[in-house]
């Protein structure tokens, strides 16, 4: 059977509501054999429409893979991607801002990685780390993080009024799956804000994924600016609030 993806889409303006969701719901499906039976004809499909868009060379897409640790992002991107001919498809991680970077918006390097025209670029976890992760932290305070929300938005609208399609997907994981995946997904799943702060202190951040740069230099906690960042944890922001 075919997987009626319309039930998975969020419309403009709507909230995915992933409380509401199951996320372990098969979608129609028996089991990994149909899964791959399903997997194996979009492949196909893919490899076709990637064709054209490289012959066309006048529109882009940019896939945007956002999830927790173990979701499965890099597993989709090996899965879904091996195929595709590598000339016309670049993927790009975010890592640890280098010094250029830093000297410039926080956006400057996410524009600079968007596919050109003919091309399909993705996003191994996205821009909007810049806004979540820099809120849990206590980096931004409400006012910025909304500001930068409006960033994001008009950000978008730009590269779809130039010709890029936005695809943003959202690996939906439950808690006991992640926990159950690597000792140190356990301890992010427990505590996420906290996971954070204290991995996002090192050279090789996993949770905060170097979309925000958060250095200790003489003991001062900085943001991508270098400006200098306090956390108060009694009044730390959630996520989505």
């Amino acid at each position: 059977m075919a997987i009626d993806l319309a039930q998975l889409q969020v419309a403009s303006g709507h909230s995915p509501r992933l409380a509401r969701r199951d996320p372990a719901d098969r979608l129609g499906l028996t089991g990994k054999a149909a899964a791959r039976e399903q997997r194996d004809a979009m492949l196909d499909e893919l490899e076709g429409l990637h064709g054209r868009l490289w012959a066309e060379a006048e529109r882009s897409v940019l896939l945007v893979l956002q999830g927790v640790d173990t979701s499965g992002k890099d597993g989709v991107i090996r899965r879904a991607l091996s195929g595709l001919n590598p000339q016309g498809c670049a993927v790009t991680s975010f890592k640890t801002p280098t010094t250029l970077e830093l000297e410039r918006d926080y956006l400057w390097r996410v524009h600079d990685a968007c596919p050109a025209r003919g091309r399909l670029g993705v996003f191994n976890r996205s821009h909007y780390e810049d806004v979540v992760t820099a809120r849990v932290l206590g980096i931004i305070d409400d006012d910025h993080c909304r500001r930068r929300f409006r960033h994001v938005r008009e950000f978008e609208q730009m590269l779809t009024d130039e010709g890029t399609i936005v695809v943003k997907v959202y690996l939906h994981i439950s808690r006991e799956e992640q926990r159950g995946a690597t000792p140190a997904a356990s301890g992010a799943a427990r505590r996420p804000d906290q996971a954070m702060e204290v991995q996002a202190r090192g050279p090789r951040s996993t949770q905060a994924v170097g979309c925000v740069s958060i250095g200790v230099r003489g003991g001062d906690r900085r943001d991508v600016y270098g400006r200098r960042a306090v956390v108060d944890r009694a009044r730390r922001p959630e996520v989505g609030t």
